[in-house]
């Protein structure tokens, strides 16, 4: 069993808890006041609105309170979530992933270990990106415990998901989790951070 490096464990930690409800998590911070964000529109990392306005380059979003901008969100991360279909002798699912990493050549996508792990030993893995492109996609490293798997595609130049800072999220607080999860493109759902703790 190939295993995913304790670097990307760290790195994709706030990225795999929405990942397994389908999607992307964005926290708020609850009963606070509105907030500007800007979004860049090339590479969709947020960024602080210090005076309340962003560059030409950038697009303004505002969080209030316990709720998000729900639209403007889903614009900002959906270039980089994709639909993931497998097929083997055992049977067919499907999920949804985050592009983690591209370079010019490949891409490399996060997703969870459950859904890829049909095809472990044979079968096709495939990934549908939110253009509709279909790539043929390897499986790169898995751990069963942490349910993590690391995809590669041979498609460059996509857009990398912005990774969050999981030590900032607090017990309670809205997400909003963007995906694809049963197959169903473009889904969004909402739902609160909750505790999880690591067996030893």
């Amino acid at each position: 069993m190939q295993t995913v490096s304790t670097f990307s464990k760290v790195m994709v930690g706030f990225v795999m808890g929405a990942v397994v409800a389908g999607g992307v998590a964005v926290a708020v911070t609850p009963d606070v006041p509105p907030t500007k964000v800007c979004v860049d529109n090339r590479t969709k990392a947020l960024f602080a609105a210090t005076d309340g306005s962003c560059s030409k380059t950038r697009t303004l979003m505002t969080v209030v309170g316990s709720s998000v901008d729900v639209q403007t969100i889903a614009s900002a991360v959906s270039p980089s979530v994709v639909s993931i279909a497998v097929s083997s002798p055992t049977g067919s699912g499907s999920g949804s992933g985050v592009i983690y990493r591209s370079n010019s050549n490949s891409s490399f996508i996060i997703t969870n270990e459950h859904v890829i792990e049909s095809a472990a030993q044979a079968g096709t893995v495939r990934v549908e990106l939110n253009n509709g492109d279909i790539e043929r996609a390897t499986i790169v490293g898995k751990d069963g415990t942490y349910d993590i798997a690391v995809l590669r595609i041979e498609r460059g130049n996509l857009k990398p998901i912005t990774v969050g800072n999981s030590n900032k999220l607090i017990i309670g607080e809205p997400v909003v989790a963007f995906g694809s999860p049963l197959g169903l493109a473009g889904t969004v759902t909402s739902g609160i951070i909750q505790v999880t703790r690591e067996a030893h």
